[in-house]
């Protein structure tokens, strides 16, 4: 199903890279594109939210559908370095040992922008707001990184740090996410 939903989207010579979240497995797949087809390259493990799936506004679920990194935030943040509204805080945070901890958005960001109109990005049928780039949904580090792949997130994708590092320097803006429905 996530090749072909990439098909139907993608320009055929388009050569970057695609990523696939698996919400059932928790793992996120990344592989490479080429005019001939796709390569794997690596699988991370990741936690989604704690709520169910959704697409609206103030669900605090993880969106699903088709998205592109339309932003790469803290190239130079120190691993474990804190973000407030996508700024580095100064603060660095190592992992906690407890779940119970508030979770930080730490170490890199991805953000994403939904492709997919009134499901993903804009209003749906029932005229609320279902934009992923809106609700501010990323992938990014944490502090919690010893719970993963629990259910830990108010929506955002979350990696360990070394992990949310490999991808940060492996994927591109304009790279692709197709984030599996709660049902397929």
């Amino acid at each position: 199903m996530f090749f072909k939903i990439l098909q139907q989207h993608l320009d055929p010579l388009w050569n970057g890279h695609c990523l696939w979240a698996d919400t059932q497995k928790h793992q996120l797949h990344l592989f490479t594109m080429h005019p001939s087809g796709f390569s794997f390259r690596k699988t991370y493990l990741f936690s989604s939210s704690r709520a169910p799936q959704s697409c609206v506004y103030n669900s605090f679920g993880t969106p699903y559908g088709l998205h592109r990194i339309c932003e790469k935030i803290g190239d130079t943040v120190p691993m474990h370095g804190v973000f407030k509204h996508r700024h580095f805080t100064g603060v660095i945070c190592p992992p906690s040992t407890h779940k119970s901890a508030c979770g930080f958005i730490t170490t890199r960001i991805l953000r994403l922008q939904g492709l997919e109109i009134a499901k993903n990005r804009g209003y749906n049928a029932q005229k609320l707001c279902c934009d992923t780039y809106k609700r501010a949904v990323y992938m990014h580090g944490t502090n919690l990184e010893n719970f993963i792949p629990q259910p830990l997130s108010q929506g955002c994708i979350l990696l360990s740090n070394a992990d949310m590092l490999d991808l940060f320097d492996a994927t591109y803006e304009g790279d692709y996410l197709y984030i599996t429905p709660p049902h397929e």
